[in-house]
């Protein structure tokens, strides 16, 4: 089992730079998001492949191919629709110079990301029966899933809409989270921990949604979005984060 280790580390570092040279190519290092959703959907086809191929294994492999192709749809439908990503943009111009190697460090962290955030797949690869865990950590994977799908398809219909622009989203699970779509997304992968947790060492797989977590709120996922938000919605985005949690669906305020 070292041996798909070994490939899913080779793998991570080889696609994840090869995407890098289509930046080099392309300009747009909103791809590395594209990229980071591909390599997590590869590495649990590595791991897959390389097995015991358990029944939870191949219904693990399915949930995790639908979280992959889903997301990466939805990225790239963005790069092409927006032409890029605002996030990347203010990071472009906080960097300045020498960014060519800079993102190159980037999209090899996000490989590295993507690495150890499906490290519950390679426990989960060792599998050799069924868990009461297994059970809990599938239904909350096919909740994330749901509450993302759901989350994400809410605020395309709004953002569809011309006579909303400007306006802040509070339709469907945004009345009562901010960010509903990273709160079932960090379901999804907690899910997924739960999965592994009882396999010899499967608790090391905790850094999985750990490092979710940490991205959301300290990274590339709530801080940039909330600051563009301010900078474009103003007082209505400041209004909508006193009311509605940031995170964790919960009753709204007055």
């Amino acid at each position: 089992m070292a041996i798909s280790f070994f490939y899913a580390a080779l793998f991570s570092f080889a696609f994840m730079s090869f995407f890098w040279l289509l930046y080099v190519v392309g300009k747009n290092p909103a791809i590395v998001d594209f990229a980071w959703t591909l390599c997590i959907g590869g590495i649990s086809i590595i791991y897959f492949a390389f097995g015991e191929n358990f029944f939870a294994s191949y219904l693990i492999l399915i949930l995790m191919m639908v979280w992959a192709m889903r997301l990466a749809f939805l990225v790239g439908y963005r790069l092409i629709r927006d032409k890029g990503d605002g996030r990347y943009d203010d990071l472009s111009k906080k960097w300045g110079t020498n960014l060519l190697s800079k993102y190159y460090k980037f999209f090899l962290m996000q490989g590295l990301a993507a690495f150890l955030m499906t490290l519950p797949n390679w426990f989960i690869s060792q599998k050799g029966e069924w868990t009461s865990f297994d059970l809990i950590g599938m239904t909350l994977m096919v909740i994330g899933l749901v509450g993302v799908i759901y989350s994400d398809y809410t605020l395309q219909m709004f953002i569809r809409d011309p006579s909303n622009k400007g306006e802040v989203c509070e339709r469907g699970l945004w009345r009562y989270s901010r960010h509903p779509n990273y709160f079932f997304e960090w379901i999804f992968w907690l899910g997924l921990f739960l999965v592994a947790l009882f396999i010899p060492w499967g608790w090391v797989s905790v850094i999985s949604p750990l490092l979710l977590i940490w991205t959301l709120f300290y990274a590339t996922g709530i801080p940039p979005l909330e600051k563009r938000a301010l900078s474009t919605k103003g007082d209505k985005y400041k209004d909508y984060q006193k009311r509605v949690s940031v995170f964790v669906p919960w009753v709204r305020g007055k």
